[in-house]
């Protein structure tokens, strides 16, 4: 049954959207591939064209102006028909079947979202390496050696502290689409606030112990997880609308709140290891504006959960410059 809408935000990836379609269509259970060309320099939105021209599978949608993956990946849920949404990067690389794999677990689970393992390479000829180190941990906590997990977010919190990535979870359309998801309009950290979203929405979740994608992480500048330019302070941005979905639902911030503060403590530290040394001090500044909203009732309710993590973040509020590394390019 082809029930899947796969959103692909596209940016000078003519190169790379032949390799992808033919992956995400080979996929029984891809309804459509929705590329979503962001004012591309090059010709990727005419290659996404002549893919449309021969198969109403695929579908182009050309932003009028450039306004970076979040916005993008917006306008591909927005126009969506399908019964799940799936959201790929141009240049990753999806193993055989992986979609209809991931289609079939959720829809035979029932849940609202299945995430699954991911490997991480350079390029297409590299070699495979694990997932991120904090998501190989999670994962091994939360599912160990089962093939497959259903849980609500009360018996596995810990999986909202997983890196924020959008393209190793396939969701339930019409819950999503009720509640209101989005992505944010950063040029960076610009599928933080989806991922919280998605899983404090989330009334199943569904964990698929099998490896079903490649994430493509190139070196060099030119990749915005290279840019610890001011640009970086999209974190803040997009921690605060973390922080409104939180605010909006007081049962959720008692119960998972905790959760939250360990991402700050992780994503933050990253950043201040990393940043440009000039603009460090104003990032410790804004860290503490941050944590401000970090509250007793906060910290009593974290302390129940994780005592660490709760006493860290009243540090990192009162002290950011104490317990943030400095920048290594100023060692």
């Amino acid at each position: 049954m082809s029930a899947t809408s796969v959103i692909i935000p596209a940016y000078n990836a003519a190169q790379k959207l032949d390799r992808t379609l033919n992956a995400v269509l080979s996929n029984a259970s891809v309804l459509e591939a929705i590329v979503v060309d962001d004012c591309s320099a090059d010709a990727t939105a005419d290659v996404a064209a002549a893919w449309a021209a021969r198969t109403p599978r695929v579908r182009l949608i050309r932003q009028p102006a450039n306004g970076g993956a979040g916005v993008a990946r917006t306008t591909g849920l927005h126009a969506a028909i399908g019964h799940y949404l799936y959201f790929l990067d141009a240049d990753d690389l999806l193993l055989p079947g992986a979609i209809d794999t991931a289609t079939q677990a959720i829809a035979q689970s029932g849940v609202d979202v299945l995430a699954f393992r991911y490997g991480l390479v350079d390029n297409a000829h590299s070699p495979v390496r694990p997932m991120q180190p904090i998501d190989t941990n999670i994962w091994s906590m939360l599912c160990g050696s089962a093939p497959f997990r259903t849980m609500s977010l009360d018996e596995g919190g810990r999986i909202l502290t997983t890196v924020n990535y959008p393209w190793n979870k396939i969701i339930d359309a019409g819950l999503y689409r009720s509640n209101g998801l989005c992505f944010s309009g950063t040029r960076v950290h610009n599928d933080v606030y989806a991922h919280w979203h998605i899983y404090l929405h989330a009334r199943r979740i569904g964990l698929l112990n099998q490896h079903l994608i490649n994430h493509v992480e190139a070196s060099g500048s030119a990749q915005l997880s290279h840019n610890f330019t001011r640009q970086r302070f999209d974190i803040f941005q997009a921690l605060d609308e973390v922080e409104a979905l939180f605010a909006a639902r007081p049962d959720l911030r008692a119960r998972h709140y905790v959760w939250f503060l360990a991402f700050k403590l992780d994503i933050l530290n990253w950043i201040s290891l990393n940043l440009q040394p000039g603009l460090h001090a104003e990032f410790l500044t804004r860290v503490e504006q941050n944590l401000a909203v970090y509250g007793d009732d906060d910290y009593l309710a974290a302390y129940l959960q994780d005592k660490q993590t709760a006493v860290l973040s009243l540090y990192l509020r009162h002290d950011a410059a104490g317990l943030l590394p400095a920048p290594r390019a100023a060692a």
